[in-house]
């Protein structure tokens, strides 16, 4: 394989990759968490998280 071809398979992939991040980032719901981060935080130091909607 000639360095141009390996140059755009790898430059591809890269693409490929921050598209798929980008996309899974848009459409997650992060509110589905919090209730999980709360009682993660609450639990070992005793603090009570809360989240004010935008």
């Amino acid at each position: 394989m000639s360095w141009k071809k390996i140059a755009g398979i790898i430059g591809f992939l890269i693409i490929a990759l921050l598209v798929t991040v980008y996309v899974v980032l848009e459409t997650f719901d992060y509110n589905k968490l919090k209730p999980q981060v709360a009682a993660m935080v609450k639990r070992p130091r005793g603090v009570i998280c809360t989240w004010a909607a935008k």
